[in-house]
């Protein structure tokens, strides 16, 4: 018998602000995340596991049911009845460069909304967007790997 075919998981988005610390810069760009809620239980203490992109292959929605990158969190979400978040890097693996914070990665100074305060900024979003849109609660415990 062959194991059963996994499901396809559509990229959702959120938008992100391209430079979170210059109030003068309203640029903003659409971050793709995906979602496993298979085994959420939707319970207070329900966990919230968020796999972080990075410098590894871009992100699709293979990375929410099975991948290396968030193996883990996906073994252990019909054991805890979490649910999991897989974001994307701001530079790493960004789903569409027109998206994107710069388009052209090679171009003068593109780089300079690469840096670490950035990119947990963007989690800091993720997460404000996540609570929000999927009425999760200052009860649940999230666990970040990536």
């Amino acid at each position: 018998l062959s194991d059963p075919p996994l499901p396809t998981i559509q990229p959702h988005f959120h938008t992100v602000d391209v430079d979170h610390f210059d109030g003068s810069n309203d640029r903003t760009w659409q971050q793709a995340y995906y979602v496993n809620d298979f085994h959420w239980a939707r319970k207070a203490d329900s966990p919230v596991f968020l796999c972080v992109g990075g410098e590894g292959p871009p992100l699709d929605g293979s990375a929410v049911v099975w991948s290396d990158h968030c193996s883990i969190a996906v073994e252990l979400l019909s054991a805890t009845g979490g649910i999991l978040f897989a974001v994307e890097h701001r530079y790493y693996g960004c789903h569409n460069t027109s998206a994107c914070p710069v388009p052209d990665v090679t171009a003068p100074g593109a780089l300079r909304f690469l840096s670490s305060r950035q990119a947990l900024a963007d989690l800091a979003a993720f997460h404000s967007h996540a609570v929000a849109t999927y009425g999760l609660t200052r009860a649940q415990k999230w666990i970040s790997s990536g």
